[in-house]
C-alpha cells in the first residue's frame, strides 16, 4: 500500500481551478457549441455570400464537437473532485484513523482521475476557442463578388483583428501545454531522485548493521 498524506487534499489552487473549470463547462462550453451548430446551418443555406464557407463549414463542425468534448470531459472528471471534509459532511460523522487512510489512498487516485479529465476539458476548450475564432474570420472576409468591394477593406480588418486574435489563443494554449509538461518533468525527476536517495540512504543503514 502507497503511503498517504492529508498533503493529498485538494490544494487552494486546485479547488479554484475546479470552480472555475465549472463555469467553462457548464456555461461558456455550452453557449459557444450551440453558437458553432447555428452559425453552421447559417453558413450552409447561404455559401455564396461568403468567401471561404467550405472551409468555415469545416472549422465550425470542429469546434462544435471540441466545445461539446469540453462539457463531457469537465462533467465526467467533476465527482472526483472533493475533500476529506467534504466527505465527513457526506457521512455525517468524523472518519476514524483506518477509514481516514483508506480514504487518502482513494483521493489520491480520484485527484488524478480529475487532473486528467481536467487537463482534457481545458484542451478541447482552448482548441475549440481556436477553431471559432479562425471559422470566424473565414467568415468575415469579404466574398469575392464586385458588389462587395466597397465595404472590403472594413471587412479585411475585421478578418485581421480576429484571426490575429485566434492566433494568439492558440501560441497561449501552446504555450501552457509546454510549461505544463516542462513542470511535470521536472516533478518526475525530483520523485525519482528522492526515491534513489532513500533507496541508497536505506542500503547504507543495512551495510552499517
Amino acid at each position: 500500500m502507497r503511503e498517504t498524506s492529508v498533503e493529498l487534499q485538494p490544494s487552494a489552487h486546485q479547488l479554484r481551478y475546479g470552480k472555475a473549470a465549472e463555469s467553462v463547462t457548464h456555461v461558456a462550453a455550452p453557449l459557444l457549441a450551440g453558437g458553432a451548430v447555428a452559425m453552421l446551418g447559417v453558413v450552409a443555406a447561404d455559401a455564396e455570400k461568403f468567401r471561404w464557407p467550405d472551409q468555415a463549414l469545416l472549422l465550425l463542425a470542429a469546434a462544435g464537437v471540441l466545445l461539446v468534448a469540453c462539457v463531457q470531459w469537465g462533467f465526467r472528471a467533476r465527482p472526483y473532485l472533493y475533500s476529506l471534509k467534504e466527505v465527513e459532511d457526506w457521512r455525517g460523522a468524523p472518519l476514524t484513523g483506518a477509514e481516514r487512510a483508506a480514504h487518502l489512498e482513494q483521493q489520491r487516485e480520484d485527484l488524478g482521475r480529475w487532473r486528467r479529465g481536467a487537463n482534457l476539458a481545458a484542451a478541447s476548450y482552448n482548441l475549440g476557442i481556436v477553431a471559432l475564432g479562425v471559422a470566424v474570420a473565414l467568415l468575415l472576409a469579404p466574398p469575392p463578388q464586385p458588389e462587395a468591394a466597397a465595404g472590403a477593406a472594413w471587412r479585411w480588418a475585421a478578418f485581421g483583428i480576429v484571426l490575429t486574435a485566434s492566433v494568439a489563443e492558440l501560441l497561449w494554449t501552446l504555450l501552457e501545454w509546454g510549461d505544463g509538461a516542462a513542470l511535470r518533468l521536472e516533478q518526475h525527476w525530483r520523485l525519482r531522485r528522492a526515491r534513489n536517495r532513500a533507496q541508497r540512504l536505506a542500503r547504507t543503514g543495512e551495510q552499517r548493521r
